[in-house]
């Protein structure tokens, strides 16, 4: 009888292991996992100041081609430029299927009304656009962290993100982001 008590013991501890580490990869993905974001159509500087002003390492960006659009489930957020965007009707259709989905998608300044695809609630799309309409590093940073924190859903190994940090327009820049004439 002992042996058999022993063996009970043995598979139920088995089993408790088994779900501890599965809750455990389930919780590691959901709150702490890197933030992987898609940049699609943005032109070689905007794309570079976006990945450059990272300075978190749970946030991973990615330049995607549209040719590469079928590949978007690996990410947990596509950003997408519109100006100028020119996709087939079927690279279309796959960002919107992702959008629908779930995944969160935003194609920010999109000229044409075809490719106007957002599947973020107002207030993100409001301050997602906000970060972007006065991009500098420090607007892109802040931009990364909201993304990970309120799109993303991921709280752990992130700062809370700052507010848009308001650019002057009609102006002169300085090298130094801060300054202008």
């Amino acid at each position: 009888m002992n042996l058999l008590n022993y063996k009970k013991q043995l598979i139920a501890g088995a089993v408790i292991l088994l779900i501890l580490i599965a809750g455990g990869i389930i919780g590691w993905n959901r709150y702490a996992s890197a933030t992987r974001i898609a940049l699609i159509n943005f032109q070689p500087f905007q794309a570079t100041s976006l990945v450059k002003s990272n300075q978190d390492s749970h946030i991973r960006y990615k330049e995607v081609g549209v040719d590469e659009l079928h590949k978007l489930s690996g990410y947990d957020f596509v950003l997408g430029f519109g100006m100028g965007m020119q996709i087939s009707a079927d690279q279309r259709t796959q960002l919107q299927q992702a959008a629908n989905n779930g995944l969160p998608v935003l194609i920010y300044a999109a000229t044409n009304p075809d490719n106007n695809i957002c599947s973020l609630d107002s207030v993100q799309q409001k301050t997602v656009s906000d970060y972007l309409r006065n991009g500098n590093r420090r607007n892109y940073q802040q931009l990364a962290r909201y993304i990970r924190k309120y799109v993303d859903g991921k709280s752990l190994f992130i700062n809370e993100p700052d507010s848009v940090q308001q650019m002057d327009s009609d102006v002169l820049y300085h090298l130094d982001e801060n300054e202008s004439f």
